[in-house]
């Protein structure tokens, strides 16, 4: 405010109070922009709140919507996997049936029988339409000595390979395996109720088991000599040139124990030649320290 004193008529004095106009439109002006922007930005945040409340809103929806999906789908999936187990139950409730009609004709026969020839049959009569009572006409008769001789083949195999220590039942004759199931064949499924019982099974069994026990034997020999030669590499035993020559040695050689690779002239020579090698080094050190 602009204070002015100024004489009147009469020589007296006074004070001119108006306020400065240009001053006043400023203030007022600023107030105005002032309450414009606090407008503006309220406006703002309401529609940015509207907006945020919206998303939430759209997302709260699509959250139920995949809720809801989800649930459909686990429903869905929990009703298909009841099927297929009610289906897997009415199956194996059918597959026991043909198995157990499959057995009773094998019996009849006195023929042997194993599951999974069994198994293949009854699967087989299903899909086919094949009724149980017609399972001997359509998968039995004509071919009693194939399932008999496969049920030997299997019950044989399973004794064998509990007999290997360290080798697979292709490292033996097959040709002799095959004729001893040739020969079981030919007896009937009531003869055969202990195949250890029965000397060609047994005579194989026990001529498998034997050789198994010999390779497992030599096989543990060859690890001593394994463990005696990485001493000797470690400890520096032997010269290069006789290791490897060494190792060739006890690799090629057949059937040899620990005691006799020890006692073997190449090893000995091997041991004795890096001795006097370090027996030259130690003279001629303690030649030059004595000087």
């Amino acid at each position: 405010m602009s204070v002015h004193r100024k004489p009147d008529k009469m020589g007296r004095m006074f004070i001119d109070k108006r306020k400065n106009t240009g001053a006043k439109l400023f203030a007022s002006a600023a107030k105005k922009a002032a309450k414009r922007r606090n407008a503006e930005n309220k406006r703002m945040e309401r529609e940015a709140t509207a907006r945020r409340k919206l998303q939430e809103k759209e997302r709260a929806r699509e959250a139920k919507a995949e809720a809801r999906e989800s649930a459909r789908k686990q429903r869905e999936n929990e009703k298909e996997q009841a099927r297929k187990l009610r289906e897997k139950e009415r199956h194996d409730k059918q597959v026991s049936k043909y198995l157990a009609r499959f057995e009773l004709e094998c019996q009849k026969l006195d023929i042997l029988h194993n599951h999974e020839t069994a198994m293949e049959c009854a699967n087989s009569a299903i899909k086919a339409g094949v009724s149980v009572a017609q399972i001997n006409s359509f998968f039995i008769k004509g071919k009693e000595d194939e399932i008999h001789k496969a049920a030997i083949k299997s019950q044989l195999t399973e004794l064998l390979n509990k007999e290997l220590l360290v080798g697979v039942l292709e490292d033996y004759d097959q040709v002799e395996i095959s004729n001893v199931i040739d020969k079981l064949k030919m007896t009937k499924a009531s003869g055969l109720v202990d195949f250890k019982k029965i000397k060609v099974a047994a005579d194989l069994l026990k001529k498998i088991s034997s050789q198994e026990k010999e390779n497992l034997y030599w096989l543990e020999e060859q690890q001593k000599i394994d463990k005696l030669m990485v001493d000797n590499l470690n400890k520096l035993m032997l010269l290069p040139e006789d290791f490897y020559s060494i190792s060739d040695y006890y690799l090629n050689a057949d059937k040899l124990t620990l005691e006799k690779f020890e006692k073997s002239k190449i090893y000995q020579d091997g041991l004795l030649k890096k001795k006097k090698v370090v027996d030259e080094v130690e003279k001629k050190f303690l030649s030059l320290i004595s000087d």
